[in-house]
């Protein structure tokens, strides 16, 4: 029975990994399992033997020799186990972040933190059913011959008896104890992992530390009790460690990506749920679309707008609205949480998305480029990446001309943003895709890049986002304002600037108070400004003759009226301000680029 009973503890500790792995394939369908990643993590446990064993011998050599100070007889124990805790947990830990930072640089996930645990602490147990079974063999032949025929002196003779002898008596249940340490062990090297991939990605020091005091303790808490209170008080102390791993993996997983998410990679699935509307083909469809970052942090709620070919829109909001977030999504550095994003009908993962981002010139908010390589170098790149492209002509309109032979490392912050529009409009692309990009600039820089923008957007459909209110008056058509992570208006600025009435300011040498007093009197609500007064007319072309003859009759000289249209910074601060501002209602498809709604929130 006990034979048997060993036997099974074996396949236990040897297939657990295995199946621990099918399993979490199963769970993550369609994600494969990465062995390569779980090999990973088997060659850091490897790696941190390789070093644990020589710095264990290394440490008891030093304290034989008193090199290192040696604790009275009463703290002994303690000692040996903190000291072996220790070094394990230092091991075990800095061999995960090696192998994370410095070999699996694109492992960044919860998934891929799991998998490697799941490496890592596998090989441990198959190492350990390695061990178990080896025994298990020796006890098997020592029983099959005549031990006092084998040569064996006295001492090794009763020895090897006295060996076979307790195993033999011990209970039947005992080697199913050792398997079943393996389980909370296992789930204690997945938690494990997910703290230090929290390090390495939010590039803290913290996880790290907390890996490694959580691993020297669990292990200086076995070696301290094995001796004294015997195998099964350890097994329960090793089972108690599940509830914290079950709350480490938790909490990890709140705060790192899943790979759909993952930030460094673009996504490889189609996104479109069921029910989403047929593709139009529109250079941006966004379908009631929503993102959230790990952590709970929510940067789109529900948004949806369409760009027609040729519309030049601009994309406005306050910090944290969710703009750039809006334009990852769209050239798939993102994935959305919910809802559809198209790039001219495709989404990320389908089959066309590749050429349909190759129609795309993105201005990125922060330009990442090769330090080390020319602005000439760089450019070419492009060309070739996007087959098509005049590097002089684009060089010359930007004032790139004398740089191009320059490293980029020692470009000014002015002379980076006016290269990164350079690689955006180089390709001839049908859409523009701007992401503040005249910040940084000089005014007469900026002065000469928006006019370039303005030829360059002509007749091409654009989405520039971007704080400058002038700026993107003068440069768009239409206005897409986003606050709160929703969209409140999408429609042509010159509609949202018909919805208020203009004002007329008019000024006169007896002072405001005076043409304040009498514009109350002719049944108007006039409004003093420093030293002028505003008053409302929705027809100002038509209404400012008479009303100036009114105000002369009555003995006001009247020196200045000037009819004064709200600006686009006025609309904006009008919508983003109003309380209830309201998003486009749910509907079947994509919205139209002007929702009928607007009008309330500018009421």
């Amino acid at each position: 029975m006990i034979v048997a009973i060993s036997i099974l503890q074996v396949l236990i500790m040897m297939g657990l990994p295995f199946a621990l792995l099918v399993w979490l394939g199963r769970q993550w369908r369609p994600w494969p399992i990465p062995w390569g990643l779980a090999g990973a993590g088997a060659l850091a446990w490897i790696g941190a033997e390789v070093v644990h064993f020589p710095l264990n011998s290394g440490l008891t050599w030093l304290v034989r020799h008193d090199l290192l100070p040696r604790p009275g007889h009463a703290w002994q124990g303690v000692y040996n186990a903190v000291i072996l805790g220790l070094t394990a947990g230092l091991c075990e830990e800095l061999a995960r972040f090696v192998v994370l930072r410095f070999w699996r640089k694109r492992a960044r996930s919860f998934r891929e933190a799991v998998v490697l645990g799941a490496g890592h602490g596998g090989v441990e147990a198959i190492f350990f059913g390695g061990l178990a079974a080896l025994g298990l063999l020796n006890v098997l032949i020592a029983s099959s011959m005549d031990l006092g025929a084998a040569g064996l002196s006295p001492e090794e003779l009763a020895a090897a008896q006295a060996q076979l002898a307790a195993f033999y008596g011990a209970p039947a249940w005992s080697p199913l104890l050792a398997a079943w340490e393996r389980i909370p062990s296992v789930f204690f090297h997945l938690a494990l992992s997910s703290l230090v991939m929290l390090a390495v990605v939010r590039r803290r020091a913290w996880p790290l530390a907390a890996a490694i005091l959580l691993h020297a303790t669990a292990d200086a808490t076995s070696i301290y009790l094995l001796p004294r209170a015997g195998a099964v008080l350890t097994e329960l102390a090793i089972t108690a460690s599940m509830p914290i791993s079950a709350a480490i993996l938790w909490a990890t997983a709140r705060r790192l990506p899943a790979p759909a998410e993952d930030p460094d990679r673009p996504v490889a699935r189609p996104l479109a749920p069921p029910g989403a509307p047929a593709a139009s083909g529109a250079p941006v469809e966004v379908w009631h679309a929503g993102k959230v970052y790990p952590g709970g942090v929510r940067a789109l709620d529900d948004a949806s707008f369409s760009i027609a070919p040729g519309e030049r829109a601009c994309l406005l909001g306050p910090n944290g609205a969710g703009k750039t977030t809006m334009l990852r999504l769209l050239v798939g550095a993102l994935a959305p949480t919910r809802g559809v994003v198209r790039l001219f009908g495709h989404t990320a993962g389908e089959p066309g998305f590749l050429a349909a981002k190759r129609r795309v010139g993105v201005v990125p908010q922060s330009p990442g480029m090769y330090r080390d390589v020319s602005v000439g170098e760089h450019l070419r790149l492009v060309q070739a990446l996007y087959g098509r492209g005049d590097i002089p002509e684009v060089a010359r309109a930007l004032g790139l001309t004398d740089v191009l032979d320059r490293p980029m490392a020692q470009l000014s912050g002015g002379m980076q943003r006016r290269f990164a529009i350079a690689g955006a409009l180089l390709p001839r692309p049908d859409l523009l895709l701007l992401d503040e990009p005249t910040v940084g600039l000089d005014p007469v820089a900026a002065h000469d890049v928006q006019q370039y923008l303005g030829t360059v957007m002509e007749g091409r459909t654009t989405l520039l986002c971007t704080h400058n209110l002038a700026e993107a008056e003068d440069l768009c058509d239409s206005v897409v304002i986003v606050r709160g992570g929703r969209v409140l208006v999408h429609e042509p600025i010159a509609r949202l600037r018909a919805r208020v009435a203009p004002e007329v300011l008019l000024r006169a040498r007896q002072g405001p108070a005076a043409l304040q007093a009498e514009l109350a009197r002719l049944g108007h609500a006039p409004r003093a400004e420093d030293d002028a007064v505003a008053v409302t007319l929705p027809e100002p072309e038509r209404e400012v003759p008479a009303l100036l003859r009114a105000l002369l009759g009555a003995g006001l000289d009247v020196y200045e009226t000037r009819i004064v249209k709200p600006t686009l910074e006025d609309l904006f601060l009008r919508i983003v301000a109003a309380p209830d501002a309201p998003a486009p209602p749910p509907d079947a498809g994509p919205p139209a680029p002007a929702p009928a709604r607007s009008s309330d929130v500018l009421a």
